[in-house]
């Protein structure tokens, strides 16, 4: 079959979508190192002689990074099932990939990196940046309710011990977060959304999931706390000669300590803010000390970047090994332009 031509102004703007995505993963690779290596030079001043003496096992180590890898893969299918829900067509293996790079964005400081880079890729390949924004509103939005829920239900008025564990802050920012998922907040957002993207605010649709389609993410998302949480335990077995909390309370550590993180924007995928709330509630729940504690959620960020860059080279293999999947699932209408996307050069868009 003849290769479709393409015009010069597309193959160069291919180009530049290459050279951007580039630089964007080049940023967040770059920052997500520096993130690890600083943690990990103040590991070795934190350790400690208090509670279960320090050393590695690689086996439990190695589970624990397996676990929070498997896990990036769950979460990103959760996204693109929001995606999906709001009126997004992208197909699963795509959608996973597209999401876990763009999730190394969150290490760039501004906060706002990880959710342009995803509105821009899917914008670029012929999807909505405006969908892709609203589903990703959602998805904060849920994960970060299902974390709250699993940290107070598991840790309950233990979370006191945290300087933003006051009951009537986390009920009352329970209640905010709940407000966010209103239909037509979310109709809003969508429409300012395709104003910062350039679509057509029709084209881009409501962006409002159906309730089934919440009730699937947030429990798909519980699920996800508990393969974190049990990811996170193995991660204690694999530092101390005993593991200082069992793996429900791990589960409610990790994720008291991710909302806490999350909720300062300023601080680049929580970081030192969720170091603080682990430290403060594992000195609380554990025999550990305040230096062992500080230095296991250390480690407990060294784990989780790692993670992501084994996602980040686990989903660049499989693009490679996959060809040029294109970024709908469904086949685009005659003569609507969008059958001469990226993918007809061979460009599959890849973030």
């Amino acid at each position: 079959m003849a290769r479709l031509a393409v015009p010069v102004r597309d193959v160069s703007r291919s180009r530049w979508g290459r050279i951007l995505t580039g630089l964007f993963i080049l940023a967040a690779v770059t920052f997500a190192v520096l993130v690890v290596h600083r943690q990990w030079g103040q590991l070795s001043g934190l350790r400690g002689g208090e509670g279960p003496a320090f050393r590695l096992v690689p086996g439990w180590l190695a589970l624990a990074l397996a676990l929070a890898t498997v896990n990036l893969g769950w979460m990103g299918a959760v996204w693109v099932h929001l995606y999906r829900s709001v009126g997004g067509e992208l197909s699963y293996r795509r959608g996973i990939a597209v999401w876990i790079t763009t999730n190394m964005g969150r290490y760039i400081p501004g906060k706002v990196w990880q959710l342009s880079g995803l509105a821009l890729h899917l914008r670029r390949t012929g999807g909505s940046g405006a969908l892709a924004l609203s589903a990703s509103l959602v998805y904060q939005v849920v994960i970060l309710l299902t974390g709250a829920v699993v940290a107070a239900s598991i840790l309950g008025g233990r979370l006191a011990s945290l300087s933003v564990g006051n009951p009537l802050l986390w009920v009352g920012g329970l209640a905010a977060l709940a407000l966010l998922l209103h239909p037509a907040f979310l109709r809003r957002a969508t429409r300012v959304a395709a104003r910062l993207t350039r679509e057509e605010a029709e084209d881009a649709g409501t962006g409002v999931p159906g309730g089934r389609d919440l009730a699937v993410a947030g429990a798909a998302l519980l699920v996800s706390w508990g393969i974190y949480g049990l990811g996170f335990w193995c991660l204690t077995r694999g530092l101390w000669s005993r593991s200082p909390v069992s793996p429900a309370s791990a589960t409610g550590t990790f994720a008291a300590a991710y909302v806490v993180g999350y909720a300062v924007l300023l601080a680049p995928g929580g970081l030192v803010v969720r170091e603080g709330a682990m430290t403060a509630l594992l000195a609380a729940l554990s025999p550990l000390g305040t230096g062992a504690a500080a230095a296991t959620a250390v480690a407990a960020r060294v784990w989780t970047v790692a993670s992501e860059l084994v996602g980040l080279l686990a989903s660049a293999g499989a693009a490679r090994a996959g060809g040029s999947p294109g970024p709908r699932t469904g086949t685009p209408a005659p003569g609507d332009g969008r059958g001469e996307g990226p993918s007809a050069d061979g460009e599959d868009g890849g973030t």
